[in-house]
């Protein structure tokens, strides 16, 4: 408690040093403040004394701190944030898959793919963000390697895509504000679910369906896809490919349309068994910000439509 308030005392004058970003408490014993600069050199480490309140003082390199903008380039990026081909306009990295130890990116086939009821593409650069967002060749993340293609006339059970990604380094396997998925699970009506899009953040909806099949235009062409989760709206366009969690953590599917009242989900199990892939996964939930819990305090129950478009 001495730490703490120690720290609350010298946090405003701390933070007015040009330079300084930050400041904190170490976990060790005895406890040690952390002093985050934008860029550590010698004329700055000189303006931060080696003893602040009785605590030793440590001088640590950070860069300058910036508020994550799901739309903007990021490097590494998280998963939930904008990204898509080439020649789309934008949407939503969904979750890392992994099949035979290699990792690959998922979302959506229409957000992968310019029409994901083709079975061949011109490009498969994948970009993030994605074009709408400012997305360049340059910013290429990845190629899209794999999709289950939409069969128009067909059942159609996934919007879901596979893209090989051009480095590890280039993104994180943390859904932003959510965190990783610690396991895979199907869900029940009443359920309420979160998800991480590129357009509306992190949202929450209850499970009004667990097998649904419904009509989707998809601009060009109409398809019926089955066996779907239905909730209430929690996302807009741009939200395609979202990752969608249950309280536990569990991935339970992709966001892939949407209508003025409902939101549409692709079950994971499907999407995994589609790829031979599995859900990047951890042990134990990794959380942030508190996003997750807040989010399960209330849900609104709306009323059922049918028509249903791609985010």
């Amino acid at each position: 408690m001495q730490a703490i308030r120690v720290k609350e005392e010298l946090e405003k004058d701390i933070l007015k040093i040009p330079g300084v970003v930050g400041i904190g408490l170490s976990h060790s014993s005895p406890q040690v403040l952390n002093i985050y600069v934008e860029r550590l050199t010698p004329e700055l480490e000189k303006k931060v004394p080696p003893v602040l309140g009785g605590l030793k003082t440590r001088v640590i390199e950070s860069g300058r701190f910036v508020a994550l903008q799901r739309t903007s380039k990021l490097r590494p990026f998280p998963m939930g944030v904008s990204i898509g081909h080439i020649d789309i306009t934008a949407g939503t990295v969904g979750i890392v898959a992994v099949r035979n130890g290699e990792e690959f990116l998922l979302s959506n086939a229409h957000v992968f793919v310019p029409d994901p009821s083709s079975e061949s593409v011109e490009r498969t650069d994948v970009v993030q963000p994605g074009p709408y967002d400012g997305g360049t060749p340059e910013d290429k993340v990845g190629d899209v390697v794999e999709w289950v293609r939409i069969t128009p006339d067909g059942e159609n059970l996934v919007d879901a895509a596979l893209a090989r990604p051009l480095s590890k380094d280039l993104y994180v396997k943390e859904i932003l504000d959510v965190g990783i998925p610690v396991g895979m699970a199907e869900v029940a009506v009443n359920e309420v679910l979160i998800k991480s899009g590129r357009t509306t953040g992190v949202t929450s909806g209850k499970v009004l369906d667990v097998n649904a099949s419904i009509t989707v235009d998809y601009g060009t062409f109409t398809a019926v896809l089955k066996d779907l989760i239905i909730t209430e709206k929690m996302a807009e366009g741009g939200d395609s490919g979202s990752p969608v969690v249950d309280s536990n953590l569990n991935f339970v599917g992709l966001v892939f349309a949407g209508s003025e009242r409902l939101t549409a989900i692709c079950k994971a199990k499907n999407i995994t068994e589609a790829f031979g892939i599995e859900a990047y996964i951890l042990p134990a939930p990794v959380l942030f910000g508190g996003a997750l819990m807040m989010l399960l305090a209330g849900s609104a129950l709306l009323t059922s439509t049918y028509q249903k478009t791609p985010l």
